[in-house]
């Protein structure tokens, strides 16, 4: 709890921000949530058309990158980077010598 509190001690006051009293708005979504490009796009454009943008962004640019808030934040959508949906498959492997397929090994 007392971590919760301390985080809470770090958040600016912004008053007149558009998000206050909206968080289900602008609080992450799911990858796949069907909803999520019309949420984030309302979300966005409330938000880059807010009054206290810069004092956002401002507190959101001093935090180091893994502390800040995911969701749509100071005019930008942030998810960490292991939530990003990457392609399914093999991945890709540009430094391979051998063109990029294994050669059977005889035994």
């Amino acid at each position: 709890m007392t971590d919760f509190f301390a985080a809470l001690a770090g958040v600016p006051r912004l008053p007149g921000a558009a998000c206050v009293g909206r968080h289900t708005l602008f609080d992450p979504r799911a990858l796949d949530d069907p909803d999520r490009p019309d949420t984030e796009a309302r979300a966005l454009s409330l938000c880059r058309s807010c009054r206290a943008l810069a004092g956002c962004e401002a507190w959101f640019f001093g935090l180091p990158p893994k502390q800040r808030p995911h969701g749509v934040i100071a005019g930008r959508v942030n998810y960490p980077a292991e939530a990003v949906a990457h392609p399914r498959g093999r991945p890709r492997n540009h430094h391979r010598d051998d063109g990029g397929c294994r050669k059977a090994v005889a035994s």
